[in-house]
């Protein structure tokens, strides 16, 4: 499987922020197999490893986000949702997440509550890094309405018919037991 110069970059991003935002997780097996995996390119074996531990550690502001984040670029978009959803119920202020559930917004095609996510995000003034993340985002976003958008069309007919046998009914009162 290939991914994309642009997928790798944002998989590299990931891990290292992931490493920069839990220092402990360095010392764990499991995450450090799912950083690994997403430093590959392999989002989905990441998400498979860290779902062997999610039953424990939901809730952990630091490994909701890496699951998060594995579940978005696995295309597990209903879950990274809802994942992402609880990391901004404990941490509102966390824009770095909040960027990546705009993302997952999109991916539903939820595009107008993606681009409020957004809009939060730069309400925040982020650093230059994440600023063009939000930007590449937002394009992303407007692409994606600009093809969604569909055209209804309505059509009506007209038919007109002759025949010429119109007076060849059947003559019976009574047929199968019913009055005619």
């Amino acid at each position: 499987m290939s991914v994309s110069s642009r997928s790798r970059l944002r998989l590299a991003v990931f891990a290292s922020v992931f490493l920069f935002v839990c220092p402990g997780a360095a010392a764990d097996s499991v995450t450090d197999r799912a950083a690994e995996h997403m430093e590959r390119g392999q989002p989905l074996a990441a998400l498979r490893v860290l779902e062997t531990v999610e039953a424990s550690r939901a809730g952990n502001l630091e490994f909701d986000y890496a699951l998060a984040v594995a579940a978005l670029e696995a295309g597990a978009v209903g879950k990274a949702l809802l994942v992402f959803e609880r990391v901004l119920s404990e941490n509102p202020r966390f824009h770095g997440a909040r960027l990546d559930y705009a993302r997952a917004l999109g991916a539903a095609g939820q595009l107008d509550q993606a681009q409020a996510q957004l809009e939060q995000v730069a309400a925040a003034n982020p650093p230059p890094a994440a600023a063009a993340a939000m930007r590449e985002a937002r394009a992303a976003i407007l692409a994606q309405s600009k093809a969604s958008n569909w055209t209804l069309r309505f059509g009506a007919g007209l038919e007109s018919g002759y025949d010429s046998n119109v007076n060849s009914a059947t003559g019976l009162n009574e047929f199968l037991g019913f009055d005619l």
